[in-house]
């Protein structure tokens, strides 16, 4: 659809822009949250625990990065009518797909 309607190319970054931080970033947070509440604040303790509970989460948001970025460009490139880039990933994407169907 947005390949026909470049208007619509924006959608495809606000789906990106709410996976990346209901996906990835929200559980970083509900885990600060927690710790934060339940050390005392004027100990070391909860910049510890922070650092070592975070690190799967920033490891996540590291190795989806990638991801992420590359649909923005894709997407930005419609709204400013290059189409090369989609239609190169919507070749990857059909390919992959017949690939596992068989």
């Amino acid at each position: 659809m947005a390949m026909c309607y470049p208007v619509f190319a924006m959608f495809p970054i606000a789906a990106c822009l709410a996976v990346w931080w209901v996906f990835l970033v929200l559980p970083f947070v509900l885990t600060a949250a927690v710790v934060l509440i339940l050390f005392d604040s004027a100990s070391l303790a909860p910049v510890i625990a922070l650092a070592i509970l975070g690190l799967p989460a920033f490891f996540l948001l590291v190795w989806q990065t990638p991801r992420v970025f590359r649909f923005y460009w894709i997407a930005a490139g419609l709204m400013f009518g290059k189409r090369r880039a989609a239609e190169r990933a919507l070749a990857e994407i059909d390919a992959e797909l017949s690939t596992t169907a068989e």
